[in-house]
């Protein structure tokens, strides 16, 4: 008599369960260095500003519009984009006789976007990501 085989499906089958999941191992790994890249951006673009300010501490008499867009310009081609909403400047000293802002005190740049995730044409879903610097006006 001759043993038939039994085994012959059972490779394909392994294949079938395994590959599902080192996709999403790969996947995940891709997700999570979007992220860090974006978190990378968001610091730079965020002491790039808080170095304007520093420089620059008349700049709060016009809305912070030269840190806005010293901000914008650091991310530029990096694939993070920021709009000037996304850039807040809660700390600035002012000076009461110039109305500037005060020497020898900090100002804090946050910048703050809502990230789309490269998952998001399978589950479309966003994170906040900040990224903050603070600096001394000399």
């Amino acid at each position: 008599m001759q043993r038939l085989n039994n085994n012959s499906g059972q490779g394909l089958l392994e294949f079938a369960i395994v590959i599902p999941l080192l996709f999403m191992v790969i996947f995940g790994a891709l997700v999570i260095g979007q992220i860090f890249h974006a978190k990378v951006v968001l610091n730079n673009a965020a002491r790039e500003g808080a170095r304007y300010l520093s420089l620059h501490p008349t700049d709060n008499i016009g809305g912070f519009i030269g840190t806005k867009a010293a901000v914008i310009l650091e991310a530029t081609n990096s694939g993070v984009v920021i709009t000037p909403s996304d850039v807040t400047v809660p700390g600035c000293n002012i000076d009461l006789l110039s109305g500037f802002c005060e020497a020898g005190f900090p100002v804090l740049v946050i910048v703050g976007i809502n990230f789309n995730l490269a998952w998001d044409w399978l589950f479309p879903s966003t994170i906040l990501i900040k990224g903050e610097a603070q600096m001394m006006i000399p």
